[in-house]
């Protein structure tokens, strides 16, 4: 396998991993309730999802 013939710098190895990061949640309204929630899971204030009671409240 090859091996690398110069160290990478300090300056490259942080601009490579700067892209490398948490990202905020994506949040939406639920239609029902219109609470924030985070988007593709059930709103955890009603119950609903896509328009239907999925958890009982």
């Amino acid at each position: 396998m090859a091996q690398p013939k110069k160290r990478t710098s300090n300056s490259r190895t942080g601009s490579r991993r700067s892209q490398i990061k948490l990202e905020k949640p994506a949040l939406i309204f639920c239609d029902k309730c219109h609470q924030a929630k985070v988007k593709y899971q059930v709103c955890p204030n009603c119950g609903t999802y896509q328009g239907k009671q999925i958890i009982s409240k």
